[in-house]
């Protein structure tokens, strides 16, 4: 779920700046005013999507535990843990 809420604000954020590149550009009369801003959304997605998954990558888990499920013992459910090796 985190992934896609990181892709989905990437574009989101990609959309706003490209917008607001497209407005200022046609403002100042340039006549490159799509390509500067299909440039600047390309850039601020690459820019928001690494910066979101290197970010929260360090609150993840760590990669060298191992998962035992939930168990009923004695009619008593215990449930699943994630060990390290």
């Amino acid at each position: 779920m985190r992934r896609y809420l990181i892709i989905g604000l990437a574009l989101l954020g990609a959309l706003l700046i490209s917008f607001i590149v497209y407005y200022i550009s046609k403002k100042i009369n340039r006549s490159n005013s799509l390509f500067l801003a299909t440039i600047s959304g390309l850039m601020t997605f690459i820019i928001i999507l690494l910066y979101g998954f290197f970010y929260l990558e360090q609150f993840s888990g760590s990669i060298d535990t191992k998962y035992t499920p939930p168990q009923v013992i004695n009619g008593k459910v215990l449930g699943g843990e994630f060990n390290k090796n």
